[in-house]
């Protein structure tokens, strides 16, 4: 796949009907928005109207509480209760608390899964599995977020949260 880059987002949301993104507001069985999701999403969205607002801040929030746990199996189950317990696991994990928080806020989301691809042409690519999340800007369209990215990298080249680099990779 090739990198997809969003920027130059709208000053101004477009109108939408959240009927049309039903799907992608739901709960699922790893996955709830109501209790405990829900109470954090309402602290971490607090004062944002717009649905970029409430991603940002929600990314945000994942990219200061979470970690990666690179003892975590595969990309992780992604069960969000367990992991607002224990805020470590790698990409499903990370980006399923992303998604139910976004959901739970009413910002449409949805994980994407798929392969890493290699810099190389010839390259051995079958454990690179990897999933990002993505949440719908109407008027602009689906946006996609990798904050598991940047934990990874935090951890890669140990650095701290108030590190540069940390928030190179974070922007």
């Amino acid at each position: 796949r090739q990198e997809v880059v969003r920027k130059d987002f709208p000053e101004k949301e477009a109108a939408w009907d959240t009927a049309d993104y039903a799907l992608y507001l739901t709960a699922t069985s790893r996955g709830p928005i109501d209790g405990v999701v829900k109470e954090l999403a309402d602290k971490i969205v607090a004062g944002k109207t717009s649905v970029y607002d409430k991603a940002k801040a929600i990314y945000d929030w994942i990219c200061i509480n979470m970690f990666r746990d690179p003892e975590t199996k595969g990309c992780g189950p992604g069960d969000v209760c367990s992991l607002l317990l224990k805020p470590g696991g790698k990409c499903t994990d990370i980006h399923s608390v992303f998604v139910s928080l976004c959901r739970a806020s009413g910002v449409p989301a949805r994980e994407v899964f798929g392969i890493r691809q290699g810099k190389n042409e010839n390259e051995d690519i079958t454990a690179w599995q990897h999933c990002w999340a993505e949440f719908y800007l109407p008027g602009y369209g689906w946006v996609p977020v990798d904050p598991a990215d940047v934990l990874k990298m935090m951890l890669k080249y140990k650095l701290e949260l108030d590190d540069p680099k940390t928030k190179e990779y974070q922007d």
